[in-house]
């Protein structure tokens, strides 16, 4: 008996746009649910670098704990800085960009009232210091894994790559040694 082929899943995941936009709530939320993203910041010859970062969120403001290092030298001269957050709900993927004013946390209050004292760092340096993201613009975009990696591969339109042919050795020539 034939069969027939069973409806399309209509889970969120399979109805959802291939790219949509999330509210200002949405970023928010997925913002205060992380703890590791990139900052990216300007250093003070004007070339832009990306550091990745442990952080946390307070009321809206962004902390992250550093070190006496080149990022809080960066913001000292250029304090306009992104953090971008990322992650995945099943197959649908999110990216989150913050923008915002950064400077360095400097009275015991805000840093008793903020957690950031107590926020823990993935790497084994020592980081007594504490950098505040003030944010000016938030925005995101949650998006479908795509399972299209040939058709997104680089080359003319509709080319797939090919894996090479695999081909046996030729045989190097040689003569017979010489007799005397």
């Amino acid at each position: 008996m034939p069969t027939t082929p069973s409806p399309p899943s209509s889970s969120p995941e399979s109805t959802a746009p291939l790219i949509a936009a999330l509210s200002a709530a949405e970023c928010w939320e997925l913002i205060e649910q992380g703890e590791m993203g990139r900052i990216a910041l300007v250093d003070p010859a004007g070339d832009p670098e990306v550091f990745p970062v442990n952080y946390l969120s307070r009321k809206r403001i962004v902390y992250i704990r550093t070190a006496n290092d080149s990022k809080l030298r960066h913001i000292r001269s250029h304090p306009a800085v992104a953090l971008e957050i990322d992650g995945a709900d099943g197959a649908l993927r999110w990216s989150v960009l913050l923008r915002g004013t950064a400077q360095q946390v400097t009275t015991e209050e805000e840093l008793r009232e903020s957690g950031a004292a107590s926020l823990r760092t993935a790497t084994p340096t020592h980081k007594r210091y504490v950098i505040r993201v003030e944010p000016t613009a938030v925005s995101g975009r949650r998006f479908r894994e795509s399972d299209r990696t040939a058709l997104d591969a680089p080359g003319p339109r509709g080319a797939r790559p090919r894996p090479p042919e695999p081909t046996r050795p030729h045989p190097i020539p040689h003569l017979p040694p010489f007799s005397r």
